[in-house]
């Protein structure tokens, strides 16, 4: 088995729990492996976007994360709202920070309102992390660290269990045979 088929394989069941927690409750192998290429290709391209920037910003392959952000703006994943001659006109027409009042706290509002406006598209991401969307991925693919549940709630989670999710072993198992 070579290196890519080996990666393939492991990258296979992150893309059937993403698709089961989307909703999808079963899709043919070429659908499959289709959607698996081309995760893998996105991933490929996002880290190698990542290491040309931070071989461009700071002559070092060590990235940090304003590479990360530019590469996910490069790939599409980051839309940013304005172009960059826009964002340049908009810095060169926009009143400096000295001039704003310090005393009256105008200036730390001016500066909290354009830190917000900066990032507001890695905040909507976020957004995304931590919303009901992600969860549900996380849920399904077993990382998401619930609260203790009732006996009645067990009872449930048992009924409701499908297929999949039986035949996932528990963490550190796999590890410990017999």
């Amino acid at each position: 088995m070579s290196t890519n088929d080996l990666f393939h394989t492991l990258l296979r069941p992150a893309v059937l729990h993403i698709l089961r927690a989307a909703g999808f409750n079963g899709a043919k192998p070429s659908v499959v492996d289709t959607l698996v290429d081309v995760t893998a290709r996105y991933l490929t391209l996002v880290a190698s976007r990542t290491a040309y920037n931070a071989s461009s910003n700071h002559n070092d392959l060590t990235p940090d994360i304003s590479d990360v952000r530019m590469a996910l703006q490069d790939c599409g994943l980051l839309v940013p709202s304005m172009t960059a001659a826009e964002e340049l006109w908009k810095e060169i027409l926009r009143k400096p920070l000295e001039e704003y009042d310090d005393e009256s706290g105008a200036r730390a509002k001016e500066e909290k309102r354009r830190d917000t406006e900066d990032t507001a598209d890695v905040t909507t991401f976020i957004d995304w992390i931590k919303g009901a969307q992600h969860m549900e991925i996380r849920r399904v693919a077993g990382v998401l660290k619930q609260a203790p549940l009732t006996v009645a709630e067990q009872l449930d989670a048992v009924e409701m269990e499908d297929y999949l999710s039986c035949t996932m072993i528990p963490d550190g198992e796999w590890m410990n045979p017999g």
